[in-house]
């Protein structure tokens, strides 16, 4: 089989990651797999390829200054996809992440190959620039499926576009990055200290002024433990300003991007996930995966999916400071609880094994590419 992907570049997200997963496992299998990236290839990939992908980076990336460059921009991306996509002459065609998607319909009209899109977060949730939402909503109804990672997710598509939804949620593996980093986490949070640890941009859907408020809640009461935010983003400055509020700066840090995040996850007493909204979150997965007591929002969606509450991680309120404060007391207060509830968290690759979830991708491939 040959399967050509396209996605927008090959950075540190879930959907990256997801992608990176699969590729992998289908050319291990013997599958053909070519992947089309809208970056210029210079950076490398956040996750390893396998040296058999064929990656062909298209330098379709950049911003438009304004209406009309961004039409020509995207016209000019369309052509150059189509090309690629012609000259890859696969078997199936899978897109990940809403713009791309769209593109990805248009380069592929009039071609007789059956194409795949996936949304990564609950679409209700998360606001598209207008024209890109009309789009979705009109463009989605000439795929030949829609991947969710969540029945959530399912619900917040329109409604003509519900009958072509296929929920696959993402394979979860242990994270085998490099442990040799692990003393770079000792040096933003002592190693005698208790480490509270969450990863991802700072945007607001990650609600990380939450985290730092239910901390705030906690801090005095437990003066051995520190919080670590791992990410970049937009909401830095805010975050500083906050952590700086309530008189936490020795306590709560944000050190940034880090280059092995298995080893700042597997570095966590306590992992916890504080979003507003998700799809189906890595990081949280991941941190299961190394069996760290896990904490989350039952947000839209995605934690509710992963985590038997009271099993294997906790789950509370979602836009609930105070709740997420009383959870970290819990677990704070109660090794034993939060050992018990890490071990169980580790069953989660088995749960969500890469066998399986390249065994549903391959069904839905072979439903898609049958005469109706």
């Amino acid at each position: 089989m040959k399967i050509a992907l396209v996605i927008h570049g090959l950075g540190p997200g879930g959907a990256e990651r997801t992608l990176t997963t699969l590729a992998n496992a289908w050319v291990a299998r013997g599958d053909s797999v070519t992947l089309l990236s809208f970056d210029d290839g210079t950076a490398p990939p956040a996750f390893a390829l396998d040296p058999a992908i064929d990656h062909r980076p298209l330098s379709l990336a950049g911003l438009s200054r304004n209406f009309g460059q961004a039409i020509f921009a995207n016209g000019a991306r369309i052509r150059r996809l189509r090309t690629a996509l012609a000259q890859a002459n696969p078997d199936v065609v899978i897109s990940f992440i809403t713009a791309t998607n769209i593109l990805a319909i248009l380069a592929t009209r009039g071609f007789r190959v059956p194409l795949i899109v996936s949304e990564r977060v609950d679409t209700k949730a998360h606001r598209l620039p207008g024209v890109w939402s009309a789009l979705r909503k009109i463009l989605y109804r000439y795929t030949d499926a829609v991947v969710v990672q969540g029945e959530q997710i399912v619900e917040s598509l329109p409604a003509a576009i519900r009958p072509l939804a296929h929920v696959i949620p993402n394979p979860v593996t242990r994270p085998i990055d490099s442990l040799d980093a692990a003393a770079s986490f000792d040096a933003v949070s002592n190693a005698d200290r208790m480490r509270i640890v969450g990863l991802g941009r700072l945007v607001p859907q990650k609600g990380f002024d939450l985290l730092i408020r239910a901390f705030a809640a906690t801090a005095q009461h437990f003066p051995d433990w520190d919080l670590v935010i791992w990410g970049e983003g937009p909401e830095r400055a805010a975050l500083g300003a906050l952590i700086e509020e309530l008189g936490l700066s020795g306590r709560v840090k944000l050190p940034g991007v880090t280059a092995a995040p298995a080893a700042a996850l597997a570095s966590a007493d306590i992992f916890i996930l504080s979003s507003r909204y998700e799809g189906f979150p890595n990081a949280l997965a991941e941190a299961m995966a190394c069996g760290v007591a896990v904490i989350a929002t039952d947000c839209p969606s995605g934690p509710s999916d992963m985590i038997r509450d009271n099993v294997d991680g906790l789950l509370v309120a979602p836009e609930d400071s105070q709740a997420l404060a009383d959870a970290i007391g819990r677990l704070a207060s109660d090794a034993s609880l939060g050992a018990a509830l890490g071990k169980r968290a580790a069953e989660i690759t088995s749960r969500y094994s890469v066998d399986d979830i390249i065994g549903r991708w391959n069904e839905l491939i072979v439903k898609v590419g049958s005469p109706q």
